[in-house]
């Protein structure tokens, strides 16, 4: 089989995505696939970057690794592992997917969103406490976010937030002291799971920030263990099916969940284009359940061919 791995782009997520494209072309080598890198280049014409894309319409099945491409997979009918346009816009969107976390009665800490100049005096007449954390609507891996402990820090926080997308979303901290945990899903023929991952993050690191996901010493440092409780498994996979039922998500997701002192459950975001790299959380919790990288990359490929097959017999549109 041929699998296109499309990398890079235009976002702070760019680089990253290349350790991803290394990680999975292992993988695929071990299966005896045939991969390529199809690199889109941030500079350049619009023409190029297109050209490249055609390129994975000459394979079996595509990988982006790229938010945002869907529609154009979609367009050249090529299988590709993600979500539909419409679900991946939801699970890219932290405010319209809170949305949907709080119509439906999950746990979800306060939050605003908006442009970046109505979203200071959103916060004000919300009365929020603090400390919050101040991010851009449509970026992963924790690019331009901020804690914010004090009210006056709040302006920069959200002008940082807003020279990557300028819609910024205002969250409260959830009741400290709490835990993280994340938990991996493969949506195909059927859904597969993992029992959820705790993250353990750097002893010097206050939150999940980028340093602490992408930082040589984090690679060493920060852990992901199982939490041996098997109720509280329970809990928080019933949470991240839920959620990930919501946003429409399919073939691979990451939900992230927080647990505070009392045992509420508290959803955070939901990433459906998690990260594949040597230390990504997706596939080192699927690792931890028994799932070696070769037999993720298997299902998620599987679920790619079957939401195609489900396209084509017209069983929904994008």
């Amino acid at each position: 089989m041929k699998i296109a791995v499309i990398a890079g782009g235009r976002t702070a997520e760019a680089e990253g995505t290349l350790g991803s494209a290394e990680q999975l072309a292992r993988a695929a080598a071990e299966l005896g696939h045939h991969t390529s890198l199809v690199s889109v280049e941030a500079a350049g014409h619009p023409q190029d970057r297109m050209s490249a894309l055609l390129k994975a319409a000459e394979h079996d099945v595509a990988i982006p690794l790229i938010p945002g491409l869907e529609g154009t997979l979609e367009f050249l009918d090529v299988p590709y592992v993600g979500s539909s346009p419409v679900a991946a816009g939801i699970a890219a969107h932290k405010g319209l997917f809170n949305d949907l976390l709080v119509a439906a009665g999950l746990g979800k800490v306060r939050y605003v969103y908006g442009s970046g100049p109505e979203v200071l005096s959103m916060w004000q007449k919300a009365d929020m406490s603090l400390p919050v954390f101040v991010k851009p609507a449509r970026l992963g891996a924790s690019y331009g976010i901020s804690r914010v402990t004090t009210a006056h820090e709040l302006s920069d926080a959200i002008n940082a937030a807003a020279e990557h997308d300028p819609v910024v979303l205002i969250e409260e901290s959830v009741p400290t002291p709490f835990t993280e945990y994340e938990v991996p899903i493969i949506a195909g023929r059927e859904i597969v799971s993992a029992p959820p991952g705790q993250v353990c993050l750097p002893q010097a690191a206050e939150w999940h920030d980028t340093l602490s996901k992408y930082s040589l010493d984090a690679e060493t440092s920060r852990t992901i263990s199982r939490t041996g409780d098997a109720e509280l498994d329970s809990r928080l996979m019933e949470a991240a099916l839920a959620a990930a039922s919501l946003a429409g998500v399919a073939c691979a997701a990451r939900v992230d969940l927080f647990v505070d002192a009392h045992g509420q459950v508290y959803v955070g975001e939901i990433n459906a284009l998690p990260g594949q790299g040597f230390n990504s959380n997706f596939p080192r919790i699927f690792e931890l359940a028994g799932f070696s990288r070769p037999r993720q990359l298997e299902l998620m490929i599987d679920s790619a061919l079957f939401h195609r097959q489900l396209k084509r017999a017209g069983a929904y549109a994008f």
